[in-house]
């Protein structure tokens, strides 16, 4: 059986169990148990931090709720889930967080969801920190799905990368993927690696499950998309079991009992494997090629 099975089996599990809903939501006209019905969509929220998130949430105007955030397997919702605990109570416990993900920890501007860096192309960031001195660390975040997302090859499509993309790949992006059609196959993939032209102060994290061996496999081919592998030293990997398992044990250690709960409830929702795939901070995030040039070089 696919991780993507599983998932959904142990989420339809757990909203009978953990929610107490037996109702099934909808998606094209049929029901599947791993869906909250529509009306119910913000249990999708951890009940740790539901109520301030939602606070938050209707705060922020530009933050827009995915189509299908109601299924318990929105890649959205469990970004929220994740990181929101650290932006609660005024960012109160940033800092183990981006002690744990290798980042400084003074000089923080903005932590946010949904950024929107540049208005004119329009990519869409899942989870932003920005920092006083120009860093940016942009977070593409991965659940269920098994590979990142292709476009329409019709005339908005057409006219975007005529206009925009077809000159900000260059001296990013391999000569090979700037093909019309190349990059509407690989368009969510490669919308993300051009932002890392615009300052040599940005850096991509891919955050996504371990035991998603379809998309973990993916990642390999990450660094191909790339000039000359220029920038891979500022593309990052962070595997989801991983994270979870160290953020919960410097909560034990500093004894957060709230945030140790949040994420026992978390790994109990998302974590369909137990056991960390990886144990050391240091291999959980790293620079891409690290990890991957006996693979990519071979």
């Amino acid at each position: 059986m696919s991780y993507q099975s599983q998932l959904r089996n142990h989420l339809g599990e757990y909203k009978i169990s953990n929610l107490c809903i037996e109702k099934d939501g909808f998606w094209r006209n049929k029901p599947y148990n791993h869906i909250l019905p529509k009306e119910e969509y913000r249990l999708n929220i951890l009940g740790t931090i539901r109520e301030k998130f939602w606070d938050y949430f209707e705060s922020q105007e530009s933050l827009k709720m995915h189509r299908y955030f109601h299924h318990l397997n929105s890649s959205q919702a469990m970004c929220f889930n994740l990181f929101f605990p650290f932006m609660m109570d005024g960012n109160k416990y940033l800092n183990i967080l981006l002690d744990v993900l290798g980042l400084p920890e003074k000089g923080v501007s903005e932590v946010s969801f949904g950024k929107i860096i540049d208005k004119s192309e329009g990519t869409n960031f899942d989870f932003y920190i920005a920092y006083e001195n120009g860093m940016q660390i942009l977070f593409e975040v991965k659940l269920q799905e098994s590979g990142f997302g292709s476009t329409r090859n019709d005339a908005e499509h057409n006219k975007k990368f005529q206009q925009i993309y077809k000159k900000r790949m260059k001296n990013i992006i391999s000569t090979r993927f700037q093909n019309r059609l190349v990059f509407f196959k690989n368009y969510q993939l490669i919308r993300n690696l051009i932002y890392l032209g615009y300052s040599d102060k940005t850096h991509l994290f891919f955050m996504m499950p371990f035991e998603n061996k379809p998309l973990e496999n993916k990642t390999a081919e990450i660094i191909h998309y790339l000039v000359d592998g220029k920038f891979e030293d500022r593309i990052n990997i962070g595997f989801l079991e991983n994270l979870v398992s160290l953020l919960v044990g410097r909560f034990e250690a500093d004894k957060i009992d709230l945030l140790k709960k949040h994420f026992d409830w978390f790994t109990s929702k998302y974590i369909i494997f137990n056991k960390p795939s990886l144990n050391r901070k240091e291999q959980y995030t790293y620079p891409l090629y690290n990890r991957y040039k006996d693979i990519i070089w071979k």
